[in-house]
């Protein structure tokens, strides 16, 4: 069990107490007071926080609380901490389809769970063999124990002959009467044993290579699995297995995504759209675009780029008498010539072209990072009468502003390095989301909001700023609330100062853009996509160089776990003819539970409280060992 925070929770039937033995202590709310002298202790508007005293208050009066408000109170911080106020909200929302707002009794099913329960394919284990590692003298010695069925006698020998990969011919033989007992091989299957399959198949799906698996079995003590070329060959029928796979799971996935729409003509839905790449920096030779689904989260489709190949640069030339015969055996890895950069846009062509062809829908919206051209390339896809609309990722506008102020405090370190911290850059992030995600899709009033909250956060006791404020005694302003209760408002604790508050309005005013807001009004993030381009990388390591196929592999293994949960390697066992096992059944069986009940934990609001504040208390950490020690490391800072 991980670390208890001491975290209270309330929604409009109950609070739940979450104590250091992390029981629950369900206490009835019937009603809460509009009028009460008790503080609420919130002074940010990415949050609304009420203190203990409040929560447990009750009289006759009755309250028409809003149903998508959350009403919580955060980890306890000292008083005179001065970021008491902490940013509720961290800097990467959730799609509502995908963590929807539950009692505390129960959680809905996380996106996981749903996506494992509509492609869930049966499998029935074909037998119940399992390998067993014996050392090699053990089992001499076994051998020699046993009586010839011949002539009953202990004189029984054995002998191995290797016969590729991970498969030996094992003889007995009894050296008195020269019967043959036993010649077999040592795995099951055709010229390429199971075994074998079944390492290339984990090795890919755990993105090891064979230097590295050599290495493995090497330690181990056993013999180095197979040759290099042998490797390539079966990573090449590793790769047809696992595309055809994956296409047939990607249209299993559309299917269900017609079922959701209803529409005379071909249907249309909104996707997801995002690329990756092998490299950083924008120097990969391999790119890959993805296409999912936003109501369903399925991987609808991919494409993988590579404008490089390994063998045209180190193959034969073209005077070489080697190159004809060469070049009719050669398979090219290249096939764009585009740089990687463009390999996004180029990847989003390719797939919204062939989306009525392939899969029968229209991608007619369209949420991407707005990092690349992409949308000016397939807006006009399916017409001008039916153009794609863009629409932008509200993670992406939100770490604009966190970027944007970094950039503007390296910019200006002479005068803004103490006075724009770490923690305050977050905080002013957090608080420019969360007013994002309460006004939304009121573009005009998500601007006044946003404003509103950067005045709130500049205010002071002798110049306070809180006429945008929203007013009420239910207000997150503390200012306009105790006004509201005709109470005394205590001291603002200001998060940055009038000076760097004129530094901030540029780039205010620049994220404030009502074009920009509209385009992200939907709240929509792509999330998923990232995930997705996490899962691809695990299987195919960004530290190594690796050709198309091998990345292809890697995103089809990647669909099929995303959309499948770990059942969905089974898919490939089929493809290649590979024996599925009981215990490899039984292990994907637990970690498909254990991948739903992980998803179902971090959904949970007790367990994002914990991200948050462990992330909180990072960057305070950072400020303040930054604010003791000074500048120790800089580019060329210390030449003197």
């Amino acid at each position: 069990m991980g670390r208890k925070y001491p975290v209270k929770f309330m929604n409009r039937k109950k609070i739940v107490s979450r104590g250091k033995s992390g029981g629950r202590k369900p206490k009835s709310v019937t009603q809460c007071s509009t009028t009460t002298n008790a503080s609420l202790a919130c002074d940010d508007p990415s949050t609304l926080a009420f203190s203990q005293s409040q929560l447990h208050k009750e009289n006759n009066t009755n309250t028409n609380w809003d149903e998508s408000m959350e009403l919580r109170q955060p980890t306890s911080l000292p008083e005179d901490d001065p970021y008491s106020s902490s940013d509720d909200l961290h800097l990467h929302f959730t799609d509502s389809n995908s963590d929807s707002d539950t009692d505390l009794e129960g959680v809905e099913a996380s996106a996981s769970e749903r996506k494992l329960t509509r492609l869930h394919s049966p499998f029935i284990p074909d037998n119940n063999d399992f390998f067993v590692p014996i050392l090699n003298s053990v089992l001499f010695q076994l051998i020699s124990t046993l009586a010839c069925p011949a002539c009953k006698m202990s004189s029984l020998q054995l002998s191995t002959k290797y016969s590729g990969g991970l498969n030996n011919v094992i003889v007995i033989d009894c050296d008195l009467c020269g019967a043959n007992i036993f010649n077999e091989n040592s795995s099951s299957g055709g010229k390429v044993k199971d075994i074998t399959l079944r390492t290339v198949v984990g090795m890919k799906e755990c993105g090891i290579t064979h230097a590295q698996i050599s290495k493995f079995f090497s330690i181990l003590g056993f013999n180095v699995p197979f040759h290099h070329k042998t490797f390539q060959d079966l990573s090449e029928k590793l790769n047809h297995a696992a595309t055809n796979a994956a296409e047939e799971c990607m249209n299993r996935a559309a299917v269900i995504v017609k079922g959701n729409l209803s529409s005379d003509n071909i249907p249309e839905t909104s996707v997801s759209y995002d690329g990756t790449w092998h490299k950083r920096g924008f120097s990969s030779h391999t790119g890959v675009g993805v296409a999912i689904d936003i109501g369903t989260g399925f991987v609808l489709d991919t494409q993988t780029l590579s404008n490089f190949c390994l063998a045209c640069e180190k193959g034969p030339r073209q005077d070489d008498e080697r190159y004809i015969s060469w070049r009719a055996a050669h398979q090219c890895q290249k096939n764009c010539s585009t740089t990687a950069g463009a390999m996004e846009t180029e990847a989003a062509s390719a797939i919204f072209h062939r989306s009525v062809a392939s899969r029968g829908l229209m991608y007619t919206k369209m949420l991407c990072d707005g990092d690349a051209k992409a949308h000016e390339r397939v807006k006009n896809v399916y017409g001008e009468h039916n153009q794609v609309v863009k629409e932008d990722c509200v993670n992406h506008i939100s770490k604009r502003m966190f970027n944007a102020l970094t950039k503007l405090k390296s910019e200006n370190k002479a005068t803004l390095n103490r006075k724009l911290t770490k923690c305050a850059i977050e905080k002013i992030t957090n608080v420019y989301a969360a007013n994002l995600k309460r006004s939304a899709p009121d573009v005009a009033q998500m601007r006044i909001d946003v404003q509103a909250g950067m005045l709130h956060m500049e205010s002071t006791d002798d110049h306070p700023q809180h006429h945008l404020c929203p007013s009420g005694p239910l207000s997150w302003c503390f200012y306009n609330r105790a006004s509201a209760l005709e109470e005394e408002p205590r001291k603002h604790r200001p998060t940055f100062s009038s000076f760097v508050g004129k530094s901030l309005r540029p780039v205010v005013d620049r994220l404030t853009d009502e074009t920009l807001l509209s385009r992200c009004s939907s709240m929509k993030t792509q999330n998923a996509n990232e995930c997705f381009n996490s899962t691809i990388w695990a299987r195919c390591p960004k530290e190594t160089f690796a050709k198309r196929s091998t990345v292809e592999t890697a995103v089809a293994l990647a669909v099929l776990n995303f959309n499948c949960g770990p059942r969905g390697i089974l898919h490939v066992f089929r493809e290649m003819k590979i024996p599925i096992n009981s215990l490899l059944s039984l292990y994907l069986e637990k970690a498909s539970g254990l991948r739903i009940k992980r998803s179902k934990c971090t959904q949970k609001k007790e367990s994002k409280w914990a991200r948050r504040q462990k992330k909180k208390n990072k960057l305070m950490k950072e400020d303040e060992l930054e604010k003791r020690e000074g500048v120790m490391y800089g580019a060329g800072e210390f030449n003197e």
